[in-house]
């Protein structure tokens, strides 16, 4: 995290909090948030941070980004885990990626000798509407 790279860089540097908080410009209670984790720097603060602490942005940034624990995982199994990993991935894309089906209730055609449909069952919503050529919402069917 960006937290523990700049509090890292500061104490290799000798600098108090104060000290950085005074060169960027920002309150020693905002830096400080940058350090625990409760605040994070804006692009400006970021690159004043890297110009002090004679870094780059991406350097600061390498150890924070979201997903670095799976990717680090990752790399580390063999070429079966990969493969089954890549599986799942795509399986739940896959499912992610299609749109929410909505069901309605229909009642079958048939009737029984007293009149009462034989059968209710619940299909995809659109499915109803080009069964019965509606243009209704849901709630009509």
């Amino acid at each position: 995290m960006i937290s523990d790279q700049i509090k890292k860089l500061r104490l290799e540097k000798h600098f108090t909090q104060k000290q950085v908080a005074s060169a960027i410009h920002v309150k020693v209670s905002t830096y400080s948030g940058y350090e625990s984790g409760y605040r994070t720097p804006d692009i400006e603060k970021l690159t004043a941070l890297a110009d002090f602490f004679e870094t780059s942005v991406d350097e600061l940034l390498q150890h924070d980004y979201p997903g670095k624990e799976v990717i680090e995982k990752y790399n580390q199994i063999d070429a079966h885990g990969k493969k089954l990993t890549n599986c799942i991935l795509d399986l739940e894309y896959e499912r992610c990626s299609k749109p929410e089906i909505t069901y309605c209730k229909a009642r079958m055609a048939s009737r029984s000798k007293d009149g009462k449909p034989v059968r209710t069952e619940y299909i995809p919503t659109e499915q109803a509407k080009e069964f019965m050529n509606l243009e209704s919402t849901d709630e009509d069917l």
